[in-house]
């Protein structure tokens, strides 16, 4: 009876200090402080732009932050300064006003050179409306 009791007793420990572990990592990235590599006007009638980041620095996440117009994200390539490049798989559609989810980087801390954005492109259609069809994109590094 008394090893049953320790049993669970060392199975909800061991939870305790796995959930513990996730919420200071997931508190750590809250908590980072998120720098602006830089930003662009992008042509939704077009399907790829690069943002160049002329930052010193290291990183170890990016992140969006889409105005003006949604864009509906494909994939994203991320170019660092010793000039390896990871494809991160990113398939989100940003909606105007907001940020994307965290994407981390590889290898945790990294300095960017260049950040190669993948979006769907929006049809061309007749009208002064869609013409110049724009969205601002910032692209945010954490510390």
């Amino acid at each position: 009876m008394h090893n049953k009791k320790m049993n669970r007793f060392s199975i909800l420990l061991w939870i305790a200090i796995m959930l513990f572990g996730i919420s200071s990592i997931t508190q750590a990235k809250k908590i980072g402080r998120w720098e602006k590599l830089g930003e662009r006007s992008v042509n939704l009638t077009l399907d790829k732009d690069v943002i160049n980041c002329s930052h010193k620095g290291t990183f170890t996440a990016i992140r969006f932050h889409v105005d003006k117009a949604p864009v509906n994200f494909l994939r994203v390539a991320v170019k660092y300064a010793n000039g390896s490049i990871d494809n991160l798989n990113f398939n989100q559609l940003v909606p105007a006003g907001k940020n994307s989810r965290y994407l981390d980087l590889k290898g945790n801390r990294r300095i960017i050179k260049e950040v190669i954005m993948y979006y769907k492109s929006e049809p061309r259609r007749q009208g002064a409306d869609h013409k110049h069809r724009k969205a601002k994109v910032q692209v945010w590094g954490l510390h």
